[in-house]
This record gives structure tokens, sequence and C-alpha cells, in this order.
């Protein structure tokens, strides 16, 4: 077995023992784009195993948590695009030892570059929702897509505008 697996996803109890000075935050990106009214979802490779996931990093602190986010979409997927304002419920997981609390957004893509960072590192991949349900292997990815398919079902009910921006993120005129 690959020794750089998550080896858990705690429960409640062992989140409620984690502090938050312990937990090594890390932070990404659902990619997604709309086909036909339905949402697609980039998946990359991971570079040691070959499993599907999102971009994510640990957090750079002079960039913030949405700089960083945004920087690991591009380094890692190639895509560019619009992050949406609210962050997914963080979720804390453990690997070869060590604690992670990883914070999310959605970002819907609107740049797909031929050539990225780590385009000869990693494979990118557009999924339905159905289908990264099956691809993604780790409880946390599948309860993070949860999370997207839903803020994606309920913004699909409302009148189609665009996503909410954050003001930091949005260009002056």
């Amino acid at each position: 077995m690959d020794r750089d697996v998550e080896q858990k996803v705690p429960t409640l109890q062992d989140s409620a023992r984690i502090l938050p000075e312990s937990s090594i935050p890390q932070v990404g990106v659902i990619p997604f784009r709309r086909v036909l009214a339905q949402p697609e979802f980039c998946l990359i490779s991971a570079r040691p195993s070959r499993q599907w996931l999102f971009p994510k990093g640990h957090l750079d602190q002079r960039y913030g948590p949405q700089g960083t986010a945004i920087a690991e979409a591009l380094e890692e997927a190639g895509v560019c695009g619009r992050l949406w304002e609210d962050a997914l419920p963080p979720v804390t997981f453990e690997k070869n030892g060590r604690w992670y609390q990883l914070t999310m957004w959605l970002l819907e893509v609107e740049q797909l570059l031929p050539d990225w960072k780590e385009s000869l590192e990693r494979t990118r991949i557009w999924v339905s929702g159905a289908s990264s349900f099956e691809l993604l292997d780790r409880p946390y990815w599948k309860q993070l897509m949860t999370e997207a398919c839903r803020r994606l079902s309920e913004f699909a009910e409302v009148d189609r505008e665009d996503p909410p921006v954050p003001a930091k993120l949005k260009r002056k005129r």
C-alpha cells in the first residue's frame, strides 16, 4: 500500500480533539463548467499514486486562502475562472500521521490552458458529477462533492446570473 495515502476521515470526536493550531491548512478548488446546463467537474491525477483529486495545496500566507486556491488551480490543472465567494465547509483528514484542514471553493472555469506548470506530471479530465463520485476514492472528496453539487443545484434553481465574486477579486473599472 502506498505510504503517501490519506488514511482516514476523522469522526466528530476526532475533529473536536484537533486544535486548529495542530492541523495543517490546505486550500483548493473544485473546478466546474456547464455543458448543456449540466455541470462537469475537472479532476486531476495525483503525482505519486495517479488517483483522482481536485487541485489543492498548502496555504501560502502571501496570497491568502483564495489567492492560494486560484494559484493551485492554475499550477496543477491549468484552469482559470471565477472563484465563488463562499467556501465549502472545511474537511479534516489525516495523512502520514499529520492532520490537515482543507478548505475548498467552487471555481467556474472560463479558460483552459493547453500547457501549464504541472501539465507533464498530471492528467486533467472532465467528468459528470456522478462519474466524479466513482473516481474520487477518499471520503472527504465525496463529502466536498456532495456539498458542491448541492450548491450548484440550488444555483440552477434561481434565475441564472453570475456567481458571487469576492470584492477583493473584482476588477476595478
